[in-house]
């Protein structure tokens, strides 16, 4: 897996390994040279500790942020085995500038195999955990500049990842686990 210039584990790099390496995720373009789209900023308002519930208006997923949280939306992609996926991201910066990403690769056309997915986006570091989500299967992932959690589902592969950014402070584990749990998959899970 190539690792970004800033030393992040980019969703592209896990759409890669998935066989999806040509979906416009974080910001980089499709093979026919589209771009995600940048659906809305959502501002985080009235919480007294700076964490807010954001829900993709797209796909209506979501979790626990620490700030104002941004969305983006690919474009329909076909993948190399023939199903159609569109990739939603959810991403935040907590004040001292770690990166909170939610990101869920929606199958539209075919399905997903759960155990497969899962194996594959365990090759970013070094599995610790094996997780539950709404009861899908997950893992809990570790490398060097950070925390992924990955959940599977017929319909989907959602990756939660926290990481410290440009000398930003690694965030406490409090703060990682609520991130995590704060997970929920919305019309994702229906069958």
């Amino acid at each position: 897996m190539r690792v970004a210039a800033r030393g992040s584990v980019s969703i592209a790099a896990v759409a890669a390994w998935l066989g999806l390496a040509a979906l416009g995720c974080a910001g980089g373009g499709t093979a026919s040279g589209d771009q995600a789209k940048l659906d809305r900023v959502q501002p985080c308002q009235g919480s007294s500790d700076g964490w807010c519930k954001a829900t993709s208006q797209q796909a209506g997923f979501g979790a626990y942020f620490p700030g104002n949280v941004a969305e983006s939306t690919s474009a329909p992609q076909p993948t190399p085995t023939g199903e159609r996926v569109v990739v939603h991201r959810l991403a935040s910066q907590n004040p001292a500038g770690a990166r909170f990403s939610l990101t869920c690769i929606e199958y539209v056309e075919g399905r997903a195999d759960p155990k497969k997915l899962l194996a594959d986006v365990t090759k970013v570091g070094k599995p610790e955990a094996n997780v539950q989500r709404g009861g899908f299967e997950g893992r809990l992932i570790r490398y060097p500049q950070g925390t992924l959690q990955a959940i599977a589902g017929p319909r989907f592969l959602c990756t939660q990842n926290v990481e410290a950014t440009n000398g930003s402070a690694v965030p406490s584990q409090g703060d990682v686990d609520r991130f995590f749990r704060s997970l929920v998959f919305g019309a994702l899970a229906r069958p």
